[in-house]
């Protein structure tokens, strides 16, 4: 964290990119995609991206895609709860209020 990011998400390596085009090109399903990107050790964000990009989908279909998927179920609810929390303290600082 020390350059000042977040989290760590590692770059998307083009073997993945190239394989899910690949996957996508033999017709299938977008959840399958996204089930063996996640294997491959794509992160969810770097899942939206590539499932854009191949699917020719925009980012928020595609983030909405990868966020309902059954890969990422696990990560559904405290991904949710830290998009409320952030929402919460983002509105304390609203100009508007």
């Amino acid at each position: 964290m020390a350059d000042g990011r977040f989290f760590e998400m590692r770059d998307i390596d083009f073997y993945e990119y190239d394989d899910a085009r690949r996957l996508l090109e033999q017709g299938v399903d977008l959840n399958y995609l996204v089930a063996e990107l996640r294997k491959m050790g794509c992160p969810k964000g770097g899942c939206v991206d590539v499932v854009s990009r191949i699917a020719g989908i925009s980012l928020g279909e595609a983030k909405l895609l990868v966020h309902n998927s059954p890969a990422w179920a696990d990560a559904k609810k405290p991904d949710e709860r830290f998009q409320r929390k952030a929402a919460k303290a983002a509105r304390k600082f609203d100009p508007k209020d």
